[in-house]
């Protein structure tokens, strides 16, 4: 099956790439900008997509270049639509109108020219802090700016999509981490801890849905190559660890401790810091394998080597 996929540089999009090719698609990663362009972080992602993937650089979604590579190429049987205009989202001048906009320009002309060559799947990333997504406080609100430019990216495409006649499934991503990502909670964490800092909790009692990497982008991939029954509104909402932000920082200082050799210690503000986002928020599906002993250390395995850890401590430890 072949299969087109933008977003690809982003950390999740990475690891949706490694999925798709470990479950026999022939994939192609579209790149919107030029190689030199990329931080490092970026292209170190791109060159592991293109390990498992064609990778074709300066193509912006919906533009002249894109198209033409829909022409020229073997035609595509699903499209995953995983860019997104992110930026500095929480700068105040952050537009969401025109994210969505950058998201979305010449959708029809895509999916035209697509189903035309035989395109029979789209799907699409959204995230759970948008409005109407998840479980939590309610009303269930768009979060933040970046949470409203993805509500309407989520809404011109599946529109767009069924006014073709294609199947569309969306999945939305709740807070993944893994490695290979760049800032987040984790890498915050972790460099507290590696700096010999305790690490300051903001938002302790946050309840929030963390999710494993590789877990959410084999699901993704399995959605993709149409494997299993779909989902029955075209929707689908992975879960992880749905828990405070307190206990995932707990969880993590116990399996990545002993396999960094820290003393992982966390402190939580008191009161909490005040914030206009809802304290809960979270997906509904957990994920199969989440719980499982065995995979589960040894993606913490994974995780600690990223920041140069040894899993062998732990197991020492345990002998």
């Amino acid at each position: 099956m072949r299969v087109l996929l933008t977003g690809a540089s982003s950390f999740t999009g990475c690891w949706i790439a490694k999925a798709l090719a470990a479950k026999g698609a022939e994939v192609t990663a579209v790149c919107r900008g030029r190689p030199e362009l990329y931080d490092p972080a970026r292209r170190a992602r791109i060159e592991a997509v293109a390990r498992r993937a064609a990778v074709v650089f300066d193509r912006p979604f919906g533009s002249a270049g894109f198209l033409q590579l829909i022409d020229d190429a073997v035609p595509f049987e699903v499209i995953c639509l995983h860019h997104a205009e992110v930026g500095d989202f929480r700068r105040p001048d952050f537009c969401a109108l025109d994210a969505a906009r950058s998201d979305t320009s010449g959708l029809e002309l895509v999916l035209e020219r697509m189903v035309r060559r035989g395109l029979l799947r789209l799907v699409h990333t959204g995230t759970v802090f948008e409005a109407g997504e998840g479980e939590g406080d309610r009303p269930l609100r768009a979060i933040g700016a970046y949470g409203l430019a993805k509500t309407l990216t989520s809404l011109i495409i599946g529109h767009t999509a069924i006014a073709a006649g294609i199947d569309c499934r969306k999945v939305t991503i709740p807070s993944p981490f893994g490695p290979g990502q760049s800032g987040g909670f984790v890498n915050y964490l972790v460099g507290e801890w590696q700096a010999g800092r305790t690490p300051l909790l903001d938002h302790p009692d946050r309840l929030r849905d963390f999710v494993p990497v590789e877990l959410v982008a084999d699901h993704y991939a399995g959605l993709a190559m149409g494997i299993g029954a779909a989902p029955a509104d075209g929707r689908s909402s992975p879960s992880g660890y749905v828990e405070t932000v307190a206990a995932f920082a707990d969880r993590l200082a116990r399996e990545l401790g002993p396999r960094l050799g820290l003393m992982c210690t966390i402190r939580a503000s008191d009161p909490p810091k005040l914030s206009p986002e809802p304290r809960r928020r979270f997906n509904t599906e957990s994920l199969a394998g989440l719980c499982d002993p065995q995979a589960q250390q040894a993606r913490f395995d994974r995780l600690a080597a990223s920041f140069g850890g040894d899993h062998r401590r732990v197991k020492s430890r345990a002998a």
